[in-house]
């Protein structure tokens, strides 16, 4: 009898958490989704950055992506086909949110988007990573900018650049 009584308690629970935090009440709703449900929910808007609830939001959706377009690769191949292009663009846009939002490990979320760019993310989706990242670990080109410029007997060089 106690446990017909804590149902509708525990029901109500998530409808109010949905309607006071709509972030926390779709990472409640999301908790036993499997990963197609998942990948074809956007995570909800406007997901604050200080929410708590919108980096696992995000994380929990780039996975459910990775997966599902992983899981659609033909046997012993690295990436799947083209056909899953949209599953990795997700893939690569929720990393990308979820380090900007402080998700962590960094260095695990980096090789799980640079996996999704690899295997046929969008050039956006690229480019959000590419600022993400050296945002986030600090990283800026040495020597970007110079203002020499090569006489035209010299040799073209190949530009090296050097990370601090």
């Amino acid at each position: 009898m106690r446990t017909l009584l804590a149902f509708p308690l525990l029901a109500g629970c998530a409808f109010t958490a949905a309607q006071v935090d709509p972030p926390l009440g779709q990472l409640a709703r999301w908790r036993d989704a499997a990963p197609a449900v998942l990948a074809a929910e956007p995570v909800v808007t406007p997901c604050p950055a200080d929410n708590p609830a919108c980096a696992t939001l995000h994380l929990v959706r780039a996975e459910a992506c990775m997966g599902v377009a992983m899981a659609a690769r033909a046997p012993g191949a690295t990436c799947p086909t083209l056909a899953e292009a949209p599953h990795l663009a997700c893939a690569g846009a929720d990393y990308a949110a979820a380090v900007q939002l402080g998700a962590q490990p960094v260095a695990v979320l980096a090789g799980n988007g640079a996996q999704a760019m690899l295997c046929g993310a969008a050039e956006p989706t690229k480019e959000i990573f590419q600022t993400s990242f050296a945002r986030r670990l600090s990283l800026t080109p040495k020597g970007r900018g110079s203002s020499r410029s090569q006489s035209s007997s010299e040799s073209p060089k190949k530009e090296v650049i050097e990370y601090t």
